[in-house]
């Protein structure tokens, strides 16, 4: 026997290890038992990111009881007819607006905010459920779950998006926030922020990345391209150059409100944005963009428990911070390797493994 757990699985009547993969059929050379894994592996670093995700996961549960519990106020707030908010746009280094919002609309477009972020958070933690199960292989189990890349990316990124804003900052660059952004009510800040979640998602990563992408497999004779719309469809080659194109755009959009000092940080949010939305899904860099704007709510509402996830979610993402530059590298490697488009026909790719 080459493991621990040969014996077991064999005595259950199994056709090979579930530990090692040895083969139990007679003649079967034995499995060359693996080295042991140095500290530095993907699993133990992995494991670095478990204490984010419990965090995260309580930010997603305040952030969806906000929207609830601030529903019925904010929507009676932006009724105002002084009240306005981006509406509907197009952005392309400069906002081409497509109609102003105000009023019965803007009531309209917050019921169709809280449903949208209500429901992202629905799918996203069904999605993640398999990181709620404990057990031996948990670690391994999770890290292709939502709720691990969430966590790795939304702490990590913002760290270093503080540490960037500092030595800009240090080089005597004037990096406060746009004066619209202080002393903002309850209110306010919820419908602002959730606007940006949904809206900013659908206008740069939908947009920019999910319509490209559907057009490329409309290209390509695919009968389910539409699906590319809300992402989830991977990494690509050329899907890359879309998500690059579209960071850049989004970073440029905070120019006019913030300075050009403003583009450097933002990039690193949005790409944490785009990759979620090409790997899992709109839902959830919509759930990153709601977390990154929302604790803006939470620091208006000056709620120690919420301050205490805010201190946490930094701590912890400054813990994760060494997995985040780990997988960027072995993903900057890797795109050498990446499909062309990732929609190729899956028979001649099978095809060529057995070749």
């Amino acid at each position: 026997m080459t493991c621990d757990e040969c014996e077991r699985c064999k005595a259950n009547g199994y056709k090979f290890c579930i530990k090692c993969g040895q083969s139990f059929a007679e003649g079967t050379e034995p499995v060359p038992e693996k080295k042991k894994e140095g500290l530095f592996n993907d699993r133990t670093m992995n494991k670095l990111v478990v204490p984010s995700m419990i965090v995260v996961l309580f930010s997603v549960i305040i952030d969806v009881i906000l929207v609830v519990a601030g529903f019925s106020s904010t929507f009676d707030a932006v009724q105002d007819p002084t009240y306005e908010g981006n509406g509907l746009y197009i952005y392309l280094f400069v906002w081409i607006g497509i109609l102003r919002l105000n009023g019965h609309l803007a009531q309209l477009q917050w019921v169709f905010i809280a449903i949208a972020l209500i429901v992202s958070a629905a799918v996203f933690l069904y999605q993640s459920r398999f990181a709620f199960k404990g057990g031996k292989n948990y670690a391994e189990r999770n890290k292709d779950t939502p709720l691990f890349w969430l966590a790795l990316l939304l702490g990590s990124t913002l760290v270093l998006e503080i540490i960037l804003t500092l030595v800009i900052s240090g080089l005597g660059t004037e990096t406060s926030a746009p004066s619209d952004l202080n002393d903002l009510s309850f209110e306010k800040a919820l419908f602002w922020f959730g606007e940006a979640a949904v809206f900013e998602e659908i206008g740069f990563r939908f947009l920019w990345i999910g319509v490209p992408m559907a057009i490329v497999a409309l290209c390509m004779k695919k009968k389910d391209f539409y699906k590319c719309l809300l992402g989830g469809f991977g990494m690509s080659k050329v899907g890359l150059v879309f998500l690059v194109f579209s960071t850049i755009n989004f970073a440029y959009a905070h120019v006019g409100g913030w300075g050009l000092w403003k583009m450097f940080p933002v990039m690193l949010g949005g790409f944490a944005m785009g990759y979620l939305f090409m790997r899992f899904g709109l839902h959830v860099s919509i759930m990153c963009h709601m977390l990154t704007d929302y604790l803006g709510v939470w620091l208006a509402g000056s709620v120690a428990f919420t301050g205490l996830l805010e201190l946490l979610l930094l701590l912890f993402g400054l813990i994760a911070v060494p997995v985040l530059l780990k997988k960027t590298y072995q993903g900057v490697r890797g795109i050498k390797d990446l499909p062309k488009t990732g929609f190729e026909d899956q028979e001649e790719s099978i095809d060529s493994r057995t070749d």
